[in-house]
C-alpha cells in the first residue's frame, strides 16, 4: 500500500505529545479539535481555524494512477449520531476547499499525531471521499515505440 507525502504537523500541542500513539480522541484533541463523542467520533473542527480534521484508517486507504483517496462517507449503514457528524464535516470541507486528516492503524486505535495529510474532500455518486496527491504514469503514444526502433537500429 503507498502513501503521499506525509508532513509533520507544526501544531503546538501535537510536537508536545509525548507517545507516538494516541486514541482518535486525544489526536483530534491535540490538534485543538474537541470531538462531539469521544469514543465515536472519526472527525472533528478545529478551534482557532474552523479546519476540519478527520481520522482515516490506513487499511482503508486506495492509491491508483489517479492519487490517493479514502472514503469519508456514504449514503446507507444507518443514521446514527456520529454518521450525521461525520456527513456534516465533509460538507463543511467541500465548503471550505480543504481539510486535514490523520491516520489511524488497528482499525482506528492507534493515531500519530505529529503526521498530517492535507487532503480536499469530494463528493462522487453521493460518497464523499477525501482525496491527496496523484501517481503518475506515463505512457507513450505508438508513433513513439517505431521511432525509438528506428533510433536504435541506426
Amino acid at each position: 500500500m503507498a502513501y503521499c507525502v506525509i508532513i509533520p504537523l507544526h501544531h503546538p500541542e501535537a510536537r508536545r505529545a509525548k507517545t507516538t500513539t494516541l486514541s482518535r480522541a486525544e489526536a483530534l484533541r491535540a490538534h485543538g479539535a474537541a470531538p462531539t463523542n469521544p469514543s465515536a467520533s472519526w472527525s472533528g473542527i478545529r478551534d482557532d481555524d474552523g479546519m476540519v480534521l478527520f481520522v482515516l484508517c490506513a487499511e482503508d486507504i486506495r492509491t491508483d494512477s489517479a492519487g490517493t483517496r479514502c472514503l469519508l462517507w456514504s449514503p446507507g449503514g444507518g443514521d446514527s449520531p456520529e454518521r450525521r457528524e461525520r456527513l456534516e464535516h465533509c460538507l463543511r470541507a467541500v465548503e471550505h476547499g480543504q481539510a486535514e486528516a490523520l491516520l489511524a492503524s488497528a482499525r482506528g486505535m492507534c493515531v500519530d499525531p505529529r503526521l498530517v495529510l492535507g487532503v480536499r474532500v469530494e463528493r462522487h455518486r453521493g460518497e464523499y471521499w477525501a482525496k491527496w496527491g496523484s501517481a503518475g504514469r506515463m505512457v507513450m503514444p505508438p508513433a513513439y515505440d517505431a521511432l525509438e526502433r528506428a533510433l536504435v537500429a541506426a
